[in-house]
């Protein structure tokens, strides 16, 4: 039931935040912590990516 819980999250919510944090990097495009917090979405999503695609490799 975590395991998918925490897909779901990865699924649903990164995308949405991800949106999100990219409007407000395009309005402020100076503005360092909101381009860091993009960089840590990215980043999240691709490990969580690679992960799911090990995964599906293993079954």
């Amino acid at each position: 039931m975590w395991c998918t819980t925490v897909k779901r999250y990865f699924v649903f919510y990164f995308p949405a935040a991800r949106a999100k944090q990219e409007k407000i990097v395009q309005a402020h495009p100076n503005y360092g912590l909101a381009l860091c917090a993009l960089d840590l979405i990215r980043r999240r999503s691709r490990s969580e990516r690679r992960s799911a695609a090990r995964g599906q490799a293993r079954d």
